[in-house]
């Protein structure tokens, strides 16, 4: 005799999914880190809007907007003291009043209202920033001094020691030092005076060289004119 279930032997579709919408419930809302709950004030109603501009105004975390008695909205200088400290309010022209709504109280809950928010403000502590005397405070540059007779090893990525030019810092100083700033070669620089040497000393041969030609050339003719003579 077959075992009795007490539940179907096969799960349907529709069991699966009304496991998974217990699974997948609505998480329940909780409110932000900073979030102080606010009791309703029921002296706030809609009528007292009437004929009134409502602004909202930011203000600092400690600043209690709620002793103070005034705002120098419509003055040239923005800036106030207030529990002797140093504060400015700015208009903020960018917020736009379809982004905001208003609620008030009606009964335990709250209800939007018709009222636009007129102008925003932002309130912003002032930090004085003492004059500053840059001859003292900056210290001036010292150059490091240049060290001569510096071999460059590495060069960029391209080049070579043969594309760099060497060039003599004074006739005055000892042979075979130079200017090696920007990559000028030492090493380089003894081999073009070995080179010059070599070339002054060709120079020299040829014009030995020439200088005999020139004496035997003129001693043939002076025999040849002599022969003619007798």
């Amino acid at each position: 005799m077959a075992a009795k279930h007490k539940s179907e032997e096969f799960i349907r579709d529709s069991d699966i999914e009304s496991d998974s919408e217990s699974n997948n419930s609505t998480p329940s809302f909780q409110p932000p880190k900073n979030f102080n709950i606010f009791k309703p004030n029921d002296k706030i109603k809609s009528s007292n809007f009437k004929n009134k501009q409502i602004f909202l105004i930011k203000a600092p975390k400690n600043f209690k907007i709620k002793k103070l008695k005034s705002l120098p909205i419509h003055d040239k200088d923005t800036s106030f003291k207030f529990n002797d400290i140093n504060y400015r309010i700015d208009e903020d022209s960018s917020n736009g009043s379809s982004k905001h709504s208003i609620f008030l109280p009606n009964n335990d809950n709250f209800k939007p209202v018709n009222s636009k928010i007129s102008k925003f403000y932002s309130i912003s502590e002032c930090v004085e920033i003492p004059d500053i005397d840059l001859n003292k405070v900056v210290i001036p540059r010292s150059d490091i001094e240049k060290i001569k007779n510096l071999r460059m090893r590495h060069f960029p990525t391209g080049y070579g020691a043969n594309d760099y030019k060497r060039e003599a810092e004074d006739d005055d100083e000892e042979e075979g030092e130079v200017d090696v700033e920007n990559g000028k070669v030492l090493k380089k620089s003894k081999i073009s005076n070995s080179e010059s040497k070599d070339v002054s000393e060709k120079k020299s041969k040829k014009d030995k060289k020439d200088k005999k030609d020139k004496k035997d050339k003129k001693d043939k003719k002076d025999k040849k004119h002599k022969k003619s003579d007798k």
